[in-house]
């Protein structure tokens, strides 16, 4: 993957190879990816995390900017006035990862520099919205990832994604990834063997294969909807498993990052 200065909706795994995660929309698989690339980031003896003060224009925006392999990166997430948060960390920092709103608010987020662009028409405002956008349409310095979940809307919303970033605000979508998927643990085999114990037992063992049954059948249909991703979008998909914790560490970030690089 070409280098990257900005990177939208992904984190260190994808932009710079270390050990974070990040998505736009994970359920409960993944914590959100400025919190995620922060903590695992912070974690290793290579990252310094330091807290930014006076630069986002609202408490609501969490920022962290560190150093990793020797570069300077700043990590944004979604909240009121992340657009101007985003100007200023651009000017400010080597690599600069924005945790970016969901689907119905991400392309005019992107296209908030252009708008800035047509209404100041002279000025320093001018001149700043129209660098970054310079930069948001680079396709060697700025990539988007999106996320999806392995459902018919959220497909269908990726692959809408995608064109209107692509044709509409001209900006690199590097790849896709598949979040929370279900994992399979059982072959054909296992599943009649499943269908016939469960018609015989009673109480919490028939109850118990019915469960083992239902997920099955739930990873069934997820990895359907990972083959209509594959097919519709023209950017590679990854997949990312689900989680099955209440509660992200770091070792579990390890794990998912371990399917974004």
């Amino acid at each position: 993957m070409r280098q990257k200065s900005l990177c939208l909706g992904v984190a260190f795994a994808a932009c710079l190879g270390a050990s974070a995660v990040g998505a736009e929309e994970s359920g409960s698989s993944a914590a959100d990816s400025s919190a995620a690339a922060a903590g695992a980031a912070g974690d290793s003896p290579a990252a310094q995390v330091q807290p930014t003060p006076g630069v986002a224009t609202t408490d609501s925006i969490p920022r962290a900017r560190m150093r990793v392999r020797h570069t300077q990166v700043a990590v944004l997430r979604s909240g009121p006035g992340l657009e101007h948060a985003l100007v200023t960390t651009v000017l400010e920092d080597d690599i600069v990862i924005v945790d970016a709103p969901a689907t119905g608010a991400g392309v005019g987020f992107l296209q908030t520099p252009r708008t800035f662009a047509n209404i100041a028409r002279v000025g320093p405002i001018k001149a700043q919205a129209e660098a970054l956008e310079a930069l948001l349409v680079n396709h060697r310095k700025t990539g988007a990832a999106i996320v999806a979940l392995p459902e018919e809307m959220p497909v269908n919303e990726t692959v809408a994604l995608e064109r209107q970033l692509s044709e509409e605000v001209d900006v690199a979508v590097d790849r896709v990834y598949m979040n929370a998927l279900y994992p399979e643990r059982f072959s054909k085999h296992d599943l009649e063997r499943l269908e016939n114990a469960s018609a015989k037992a009673n109480g919490p063992l028939r109850a118990a294969y019915r469960a083992a049954l239902s997920e099955s059948r739930r990873a069934a249909a997820q990895r359907e909807q990972l083959a209509r991703l594959a097919e519709l979008v023209k950017a590679p998909v990854r997949t990312l498993p689900f989680v099955f914790k209440p509660d992200l560490g770091v070792e579990e970030i390890r794990e998912l990052a371990s399917g974004v690089g």
